[in-house]
């Protein structure tokens, strides 16, 4: 039997080397690296245990360390006090979006999202600044603060997880946030899990929160989807109003004029009177473009009132628009009337086009929104698009069925805004 496991044995040793061989002589030593660490993520020991980070065993932080939040970015945080919240991947992986815990010393995991698991709800703890730590984020169902710690048998390969019940240490817990560039999701950072690339004392960076391939861990800052996450709170919100910020920060252009053509001909002996009937119309558009790091569920769709142009400049006068449905691109025919009344000639023809000047329009918007069971008030910024149609002018030329002579009518603007 003896003989048999040192048989065994000798095969794994041998395949190894023979592993190792390979690896040395067909990939660089960064690659090496990579592969390792990759290996660590796969492999855990069946039983083995999580582990707090060692503080000493990482570069310090400075004592005038500053929030990388953004103002609106803290204001954002800032409103989620008292309210519980899911956290959710840009990067779903297989349908896993969602965080969740397993309990106190386990691994936080991405899952199906689901409204009723106790375990995918987290609320954010606001401590004094003289703590040095910006935020900590607590389970909910553990009331066990999340961060980052390694398995005992591989230290280098750091995890995200939920606070052990036996430990008093916040270090690896303390989290900072910034936005992405297009303000829709956060970074989240870890205060306390630095690293160092040349080994000087100014190569120092935070890592960021990871979940590359469904896996939660910690990366340096590559600005990816999978370092991007949203906080959905966990209510269902009403809006209470919106005002639209009509200053320096809005923008005006004129885009193309709308044009549509509409003939008809006189082949009769006798003049007629008649009345364009035009086949097409402009289109007006509206889209409400969330700008906020929260991502809110809203209760109904419900209706509100754009700006518009009166004047050649933007307006946003209530009542003085039509009303379309918040948060949703919507796009609707221009109501007005192109028409206008025509006196034909005998045995000729008349063509008339109408032209339609148009306007886009970009315009920042704060929403206020309220929480059904929470009664807590979020703020929601946002730019709002559009298009605007304004003047209406009508040409029309007649054309003499005998003698194709071609004469062009008055410009006629149509006054019905």
């Amino acid at each position: 039997m003896k003989k048999f496991f040192y048989l065994i044995l000798l095969s794994i040793l041998i395949f190894s080397c023979e592993r190792d061989a390979i690896i040395q002589e067909n990939i660089s030593g960064s690659d090496i690296d990579a592969s390792i660490k990759s290996m660590k993520v796969k492999f855990n020991l069946p039983g083995d245990t999580i582990i707090q980070l060692d503080s000493t065993k990482f570069p310090k932080k400075p004592n005038n360390l500053r929030s990388l939040a953004s103002g609106d970015t803290y204001s954002d945080l800032y409103e989620l006090n008292g309210i519980n919240f899911f956290i959710q991947t840009k990067d779903t992986y297989f349908s896993k979006n969602t965080f969740q815990s397993q309990g106190k010393g386990q691994e936080v995991i991405l899952a199906p999202y689901s409204s009723t698991n106790p375990n995918q709800l987290f609320y954010l703890k606001f401590l004094p600044p003289s703590t040095g730590i910006s935020y900590l984020i607590y389970s909910t169902n553990d009331e066990a603060p999340i961060g980052a710690g390694s398995y005992a048998n591989n230290p280098s390969n750091y995890v995200l997880y939920t606070q052990a019940t036996n430990s008093n240490s916040l270090f690896g817990f303390s989290w900072d946030f910034s936005a992405n560039t297009t303000n829709d999701a956060l970074y989240f950072i870890s205060q306390d899990l630095l690293g160092s690339g040349d080994g000087s004392s100014w190569d120092v960076y935070n890592y960021y929160l990871d979940a590359t391939n469904g896996a939660i861990g910690f990366a340096k800052s590559n600005n990816s989807f999978a370092q991007q996450f949203n906080i959905v709170p966990n209510d269902i919100f009403k809006l209470e109003r919106i005002e639209y910020v009509n200053d320096a920060s809005a923008v005006l252009s004129k885009i193309p004029d709308f044009t549509t053509t509409w003939s008809y001909t006189n082949g009769t002996s006798v003049q007629q009177s008649i009345t364009t009937s035009f086949g097409q119309k402009a289109a007006k558009t509206s889209n409400h473009t969330n700008q906020s790091t929260i991502t809110t569920k809203l209760s109904t769709e419900i209706e509100v009132n754009i700006p518009f142009i009166a004047g050649g400049k933007i307006s946003k006068e209530i009542g003085g628009s039509l009303q379309y449905t918040y948060g949703q691109s919507e796009t609707t025919e221009d109501t007005r009337n192109y028409d206008i009344p025509l006196l034909i000639p005998a045995n000729s023809r008349v063509t008339a086009s109408a032209t339609v000047t148009r306007y886009n329009m970009n315009v920042n918007y704060i929403a206020t929104l309220r929480g059904q069971n929470t009664e807590k008030v979020i703020t929601v910024r946002g730019i709002w698009s559009g298009v605007d149609c304004t003047d209406i002018i009508v040409n029309t030329q007649q054309t003499n069925l005998r003698t194709n002579v071609v004469t062009k009518g008055a410009s006629v603007k149509v006054n019905n805004h």
